[in-house]
């Protein structure tokens, strides 16, 4: 599966290398952070030649390569690569090259030949990666052939296929998935396990209950994860799905309970905050002999608010981080025992910007236990709605987020993957295009990421 991005073949007839680097320059503009190297074949009479990546910066990195009259394999990690300049940045922006160019020392005429230019090595599901949604009519005018050929000229090596409305068809994923792997790209699979529209309709039982009684916010609906038969429905869900589609890795995405804001007076949407439903209550009445709806009323002596009740308060954030974090155990481990080889990645939707670590009280989501208590390889810091809502957002709004989580997540442990994610489009005003995630591939790289993540293609701006 792991096949090379090939990009094509010339032929370039030169009098000298003045004119050779003339003619012998391609635009790239692309990311290439999920390969290893670059590789091509070279033909000619001319002794030894050098081939330039401009990168993000506009600086040159080269390395040197022999030529001779039969056709030569040339491979180049691109840790090889030397910088041209002094001034240069000291870091070679594989997610951002601008042009390839090849060069030459000898003035003397001759001609080359270049064929199966490639790049090499794919970080498979590590690599960049961009969720795709088949519910979406976008993709309906051609096949999955076409897609994945298209995707992999981004320059991605996974896909995250999202599956969150519909009841699964095991037969177009797999469809899908055997397109993508032709191609070479891996495929995870996208659950938002607490928002199944399939459980929801059938079990409203399952359903949780938020503080204005409802289960329903915004565009999501929410099942609990602390009822025993949902837990089990969403067990062998993913179970069967793994067990039919060969799928590379998987990831549950935004596996939280609401609201942001929590349920203080001064939050707007505070009715939004979840759950309290029968089984959240009775398991917390088990574990602390309180109900926890009495946290939540003003006039009630344990009142969240009240200072004296601090510590129980603290229980019940504690209770719903223990309540998500173990759910996503209990359905990593389907996927596991259906598929032992699966990569497992995790979602952390991320709060620098706004407020750091509120996320676990405010969503049950504790950076620091998911890091600790979930075994992922890889862990994705989701961009907040407070980004991705601007229109003029920098691509380097991720440098923050770096800052804030990337040394620490791997102070908790050694060795897991960290990648970025990027909302490109979820509001007409602020969709971006190939260059803005270019950018923000390549800040992402600087901030201590290993790959950037997308949701969604369809919705990009195009150029």
């Amino acid at each position: 599966m792991n096949t090379p991005l090939i990009l094509s073949d010339w032929k370039i007839d030169s009098l000298n290398s003045f004119e050779w680097t003339r003619l012998f320059s391609h635009p790239l503009n692309l990311d290439v952070s999920g390969y290893e190297g670059v590789s091509f074949e070279v033909r000619g009479t001319l002794g030894e030649g050098s081939i330039y990546f401009v990168d993000f910066d506009k600086d040159d990195w080269a390395h040197s390569f022999s030529i001779s009259e039969e056709w030569t394999q040339v491979r180049i990690p691109f840790s090889e690569f030397k910088a041209c300049q002094a001034h240069s940045e000291p870091h070679f922006d594989i997610s951002d090259l601008k042009t390839v160019r090849f060069d030459n020392y000898d003035l003397s005429a001759g001609s080359v030949d270049i064929r199966d230019f490639a790049f090499y090595g794919s970080k498979g599901v590590y690599g960049p990666t961009v969720c795709v949604d088949p519910v979406f009519d976008f993709y309906r005018p051609h096949s999955w052939s076409h897609w994945a050929k298209v995707i992999k000229n981004y320059g991605f090596t996974a896909i995250d296929l999202v599956i969150v409305w519909e009841k699964p068809d095991t037969r177009q994923q797999a469809e899908i998935v055997s397109a993508f792997h032709k191609e070479g790209i891996a495929c995870r699979l996208r659950l938002y396990p607490t928002t199944d529209g399939e459980a929801y309709e059938v079990h409203p039982e399952w359903r949780q209950i938020l503080l204005n009684g409802k289960s329903r916010y915004d565009w999501r609906l929410y099942l609990c994860p602390n009822d025993p038969g949902f837990s089990k429905f969403m067990q062998d869900k993913i179970s069967m799905i793994c067990s039919e589609v060969e799928y590379d890795g998987i990831q549950l995405a935004e596996p939280w309970f609401e609201v942001w804001g929590g349920a203080y007076p001064s939050n707007p949407v505070k009715g939004a905050y979840a759950c309290l439903c029968e089984d959240c209550r009775n398991a917390f009445k088990t574990q602390e002999n309180v109900d926890p709806l009495d946290l939540f009323k003003e006039e009630n002596p344990l009142y969240f608010e009240n200072p004296e009740n601090k510590a129980i308060y603290e229980k019940w954030i504690q209770f719903r981080v223990d309540t998500i974090n173990n759910f996503s155990n209990q359905c990593y481990e389907a996927a596991r025992n259906a598929r032992p080889e699966i990569h497992i990645v995790h979602m952390y939707l991320s709060d620098c910007s706004v407020d750091l670590d509120k996320g676990r009280e405010y969503q049950a989501m504790d950076l620091d236990a998911i890091i600790r208590d979930i075994p992922s390889e890889m862990i994705t810091i989701e961009d907040s709605w407070q980004e991705w809502t601007q229109p003029d957002l920098k691509p380097d709004f991720v440098l923050d987020y770096g800052k804030h989580y990337s040394q620490r997540i791997k102070n908790i442990r050694s060795g897991i993957q960290i990648q970025s994610h990027l909302d490109i489009g979820s509001r007409k005003d602020t969709k971006r295009n190939y260059a803005f995630m270019r950018a923000f591939s390549t800040y992402s790289h600087r901030a201590g990421f290993e790959s950037p993540s997308y949701y969604e293609f369809s919705i990009q701006k195009f150029d």
